[in-house]
């Protein structure tokens, strides 16, 4: 239940309840900036722990950013962030010990002072390129 281990998951709960994290995680892209590291990640919407307006207007994804702040030390092995992720985020008193693993076993652990959700926004994709 990485979510609930997040410093600001007040719109986590907000939209998703106190008990969900969800089964399926696509990273879109990473960026490495000064200290931190930002993840776009996506998700197939499971309606039933979803708003309901989300599946009243047809939305069956959505997206969201996970921002990685103040990262301490990093190791990556098999560089490669995109395609499904597993992440999970342990907090300790000072620190988010986080590991985050692909299916193109890409592994990556890092320590980071703060871990932050933003732009939680459902939508439609219809798969198209």
């Amino acid at each position: 239940m990485w979510p609930y281990n997040i410093k600001n998951n007040a719109q986590w709960i907000y939209v998703f309840g106190k008990n969900h994290t969800p089964k399926n995680i696509n990273i879109s892209y990473a960026i490495f900036e000064n200290q931190s590291m930002r993840l776009k990640l996506n998700s197939p919407i499971e309606p039933d722990h979803c708003p309901s307006k989300w599946t009243d207007k047809g939305y069956n994804e959505f997206e969201f950013e996970l921002l990685l702040d103040q990262v301490n030390s990093i190791t990556i092995n098999e560089f490669n962030f995109s395609g499904p992720i597993c992440i999970s985020i342990e907090k300790n008193k000072t620190d988010h010990e986080i590991h985050l693993n692909t299916l193109d076993k890409c592994i990556t652990k890092c320590t980071a002072r703060g871990v932050y959700i933003s732009n939680i926004k459902a939508y439609h994709n219809d798969y198209s390129e």
